[in-house]
């Protein structure tokens, strides 16, 4: 009974997956404010998650 159970249920979950719509939205970026912020056309801020950069005003060795 278990093998005949997987055999249905594993090809319906695959489908799913497959069929399922994608969660990603697409937005423009208007500029980079530093390293790892940037600011949408809609006005939003937006801080990348794991990128480690610097600030604007503390880079060493650097104009800004």
């Amino acid at each position: 009974m278990n093998r005949k159970y997987s055999l249905f249920v594993i090809p319906i979950l695959i489908l799913f997956f497959l069929l399922s719509p994608s969660h990603a939205e697409i937005y423009k970026v208007k500029r980079a404010i530093d390293g790892d912020t940037l600011l949408l056309i809609n006005g939003e801020k937006v801080r990348l998650i794991g990128v480690d950069t610097p600030e604007k005003d503390k880079v060493s060795g650097l104009e800004c």
